[in-house]
């Protein structure tokens, strides 16, 4: 649980270098944020954090945060339980004020899929619960994400 809330606020932290606005040049490609950073034991360390999008595709923008933020709100609301939940694109789209439409449905359902496929690397700057930068490499915002499309379920319900 410390864990999860930890991500959270440190994707809050770095928001602005994470989630560039959605008409930004640098949501194509690799991006790098590099800065010095001292260790516990006072040795000089090089801090970064790396943005790696799947091939072909852009990586998160504030659109993307604002499907985070609704995820964590439906997550938080569903008492924070450790197994994958099941969602509807309907649920996020409420969580965002958006009418379900298939245009809002499918910018969400394209919003999740960044989620899952871009990674990013944390190196001596993911800050713990107990203060230390930590490395972390190749994580994903969502670990698991299985999309099933209406016709695909058996009466109405999804099963992954």
């Amino acid at each position: 649980m410390a864990e999860i809330i930890s991500t959270e606020a440190n994707y809050d932290r770095w928001s602005n270098f994470l989630f560039p606005h959605s008409r930004s040049a640098e949501i194509y490609g690799r991006r790098t944020k590099q800065w010095e950073a001292k260790l516990p034991d006072g040795r000089i360390a090089e801090s970064m954090i790396e943005i790696v999008p799947a091939q072909d595709t852009k990586s998160y923008t504030t659109k993307t945060y604002d499907v985070f933020l609704a995820l964590i709100a439906l997550w938080k609301e569903r008492n924070m339980p450790d197994e994958p939940m099941e969602l509807f694109l309907s649920d996020i789209a409420k969580k965002l004020d958006l009418k379900p439409s298939g245009k809002a449905l499918n910018s969400i359902l394209e919003e999740l899929r960044c989620l899952e496929e871009t990674k990013i690397s944390w190196v001596f700057s993911f800050q713990t619960k107990n203060n230390t930068e930590e490395t972390y490499k190749g994580r994903r915002v969502l670990s698991v994400f299985n999309y099933v499309k209406i016709k695909e379920r058996s009466h109405g319900s999804a099963v992954s």
